[in-house]
C-alpha cells in the first residue's frame, strides 16, 4: 500500500493545529510511514499504520484515526526517545553512520542536541563526510549526557531533514582506555571514528617525568629506533621540517609513552570493530 503526495498535506493539515510537521522528515517502508512532529519544544516520532500494529511504542502520545480511500490509517505519536530512535534507524540504513568515503571531513559536535538538523543543511551545499555525532568524554560529563544520547540526538535531526547520505559517528577526545570501551560497547548504535587524546601520556618540559625519561629504557628504546629519521626533511604546506639530533631527542622525550597507550586503544577497538577510524592526538591543550 502506497501514500500519495497528497495524503502527506491531509495530514499536515490534520495535525497543524496542535502539532508542527517537519515536512522533510517522511520515511515510507513497505505499508508504513515514519515522521517527526513537535508541540511547543517536545518532539515526537510519528507512525503511519493501516493495522494500528505500530513498530514504536514507549509513551504514546496520541493515536488519531484517519480515513485514506475509505480505509481507516492510524497515526501514532510517540515520545522521541533513544528506543524509538533506534527502532527507526534499524529500519533505515541510511540513519546508520558509516566509516568515512571521502579525502576530506568535518566533524560538527553538537554539545547540546539540538543543532544536527541545520548541521544537515549546511552539509548539502558542500562536497565533504560529515561526522554529525561527534562528543568528547569532557563534553559529555559536563553536559551530563551519555554515549547514547549523542548518537540519538544526532539520528533525530538526520531524520529531521530526510538526510540519506553518508555520514559518521566520531567518539572524540578519549583520555582513558576505560572510555574506550564503553564508546565502544554502548548500547544504542556504532562509533566509526575513535580520536585518542595522548593529553595524559605527554612529558611536558616542566614535569618531573621529563627530566627522569633518560634512564627509562622504552624512552632509550625509542630514540634508539627514531634515529633512523635524522637528516631527513619533510614539507607541510610549504614548511619544511627537518630532524636533528636537538629536535628528535625532545620529541621522543615528550611523547614516547603515547604510543603503548595508542596501541592498547587500537587494539581494544579492533577486538569489536573490522572497520574504523582512528585518529591519534598530540597536543598539548584540547579543547
Amino acid at each position: 500500500m502506497s501514500f500519495s503526495p497528497e495524503f502527506f498535506d491531509v495530514l499536515i493539515d490534520k495535525l497543524k493545529d496542535e502539532y508542527f510537521v517537519y515536512k522533510n522528515s517522511f520515511h515510507s517502508k513497505n505499508d508504513r510511514v515514519f515522521f517527526l512532529c513537535r508541540r511547543e519544544t517536545k518532539k515526537f516520532f510519528c507512525e503511519v499504520s493501516y493495522k494500528k500494529d505500530f513498530i514504536l511504542g514507549s509513551f504514546t502520545e496520541n493515536i488519531i484515526e484517519e480515513k485514506l480511500d475509505n480505509k481507516s490509517v492510524y497515526i501514532g505519536l510517540f515520545e522521541c526517545n533513544i528506543e524509538n530512535s533506534k527502532k527507526i534507524a534499524l529500519a533505515f540504513d541510511y540513519l546508520i553512520p558509516v566509516n568515512s568515503n571521502k579525502s576530506v571531513s568535518i566533524g560538527f559536535g553538537d554539545r547540546i542536541g539540538i543543532a544536527t538538523a541545520a548541521h544537515v543543511r549546511i552539509t548539502r551545499e558542500y562536497d565533504f563526510f560529515p561526522f554529525f555525532a561527534q562528543q568528547s568524554v569532557r563534553e559529555i560529563t559536563k553536559t551530563s549526557r551519555d554515549c547514547e544520547t549523542v548518537l540519538h540526538n544526532a539520528v533525530t535531526g538526520i531524520f529531521q531533514e530526510g538526510y540519506t547520505g553518508n555520514w559518521g559517528s566520531d567518539a572524540d577526545h578519549i583520555r582513558d582506555k576505560e572510555w574506550v570501551k564503553i564508546m565502544l560497547h554502548n548500547t544504542y548504535l556504532p562509533y566509526t571514528m575513535f580520536t585518542i587524546d595522548t593529553y595524559n601520556y605527554v612529558n611536558l618540559e616542566t614535569d618531573i617525568l621529563f627530566q627522569q625519561a633518560d634512564n627509562d629504557e622504552k624512552f632509550i628504546e625509542r630514540l634508539e629506533k627514531s634515529k633512523k629519521y635524522l637528516g631527513k626533511v619533510f614539507n607541510f604546506s610549504g614548511y619544511k621540517f627537518r630532524y636533528d639530533k636537538n629536535n628528535l631527542y625532545f620529541i621522543v622525550k615528550r611523547y614516547y609513552k603515547c604510543l603503548d597507550y595508542l596501541l592498547d586503544c587500537y587494539n581494544i577497538i579492533k577486538e569489536k570493530n573490522k572497520e574504523f577510524g582512528f585518529e591519534p592526538t598530540f597536543a598539548f591543550i584540547t579543547i
